[in-house]
Formats: C-alpha cells, sequence, structure tokens
C-alpha cells in the first residue's frame, strides 16, 4: 500500500502522521543550519492516550517536543521553523497548566485530516486574528505567525502559502 500524507508513521518513537514527519525533518534542517547538532526531540504523538492534553493527541496531526535541552535563542527558533513548516506551533512553559505540566512546544499540523475536536479548535486558535493560545485562557500569542500562513505540501514535500 502506497504511503499518504495521512499514513500513519513512527519517527523517533512517536507515531505520527508520514506529511508531519516530513514537515518535521524540513523544520529540523532549518534549525540545523543556524544551530549545529540540535535536534527535535518528540516526547508524545497522535493518538495517544493524551490524559495532560485534553485529549488532543488522541487524534491525528499532534506532537509534543521537548523544549528543556535549548537555550531560548534555539527554542524561539525551533518553534519559528516548526511554524514555517506549516505547523501551529506553541511554547508552553514549565507549569503552563497551572498543574505541574513540563516544558515544551506543542505541534499541530494545520491540514491533518481525523484530527481531535480539540485540536481542531486550537488550529482555529492559531489562525485567529490576533492568533490565540490554543488555551482555555484564550489568551493572544504575540509570538512570530508566518505572512502570509504556510501548510505543508505532502505532494510537493515542502510549505506552501495558503
Amino acid at each position: 500500500m502506497a504511503e499518504t500524507a495521512q499514513t500513519r508513521v513512527w519517527w523517533r518513537g512517536v507515531e505520527i502522521t508520514a506529511r508531519q514527519r516530513d514537515a518535521f525533518r524540513t523544520a529540523e534542517a532549518w534549525l540545523q543550519m543556524k544551530f549545529k547538532g540540535v535536534s527535535l526531540v518528540p516526547t508524545q504523538g497522535s493518538w495517544a492516550d493524551g490524559k495532560l492534553s485534553g485529549g488532543v493527541h488522541k487524534g491525528a496531526g499532534a506532537c509534543d517536543f521537548r523544549t528543556w535541552h535549548y537555550s531560548e535563542r534555539q527554542r524561539i527558533y525551533m518553534i519559528h521553523c516548526l511554524k514555517d513548516a506549516g505547523q501551529a506551533t506553541w511554547f508552553r512553559p514549565e507549569d503552563w497548566d497551572d498543574n505541574g505540566g513540563d516544558e515544551h512546544a506543542h505541534v499541530l499540523d494545520r491540514v491533518t485530516t481525523n484530527m481531535n475536536p480539540g485540536g481542531v479548535w486550537q488550529v482555529q486558535q492559531f489562525d485567529a486574528k490576533p492568533p490565540r493560545s490554543g488555551l482555555t485562557s484564550n489568551h493572544i500569542d504575540p509570538t512570530y505567525h508566518p505572512k502570509p500562513s504556510v501548510k505543508w505540501s505532502y505532494r510537493l514535500k515542502r510549505p506552501v502559502f495558503g
């Protein structure tokens, strides 16, 4: 059976879509152009229990990355690269949920189908004007967002505007 954008694949110990794997490989290549030897370290993928994520990881298109091992400059640039690769991405600082939540980057593919309804809502928050935090607090997200917006094209193996 031929691989499609929605095919489930294992990448670095987590299950994600083939589209996200390709987007992550590109984002990591951009990150490594600026910071040699720095890599993306996923901690939770899609179709995961997601007890700590309100169920967002139970569907397709979700992934979390460890960030505590980066310098602040590396972390900011890593999130910038993920956004430029068409991923809705937020930095969640330590205790982001007032319940001891670990520091991480929370990522959702902007065009994945079969996403959990909470993930769909978060992508809508990412795309809102002004962009929002994707949390129930609904705070404005003042961080970098590509203009115009970017999506990952699995067929072209690159980001596209739109």
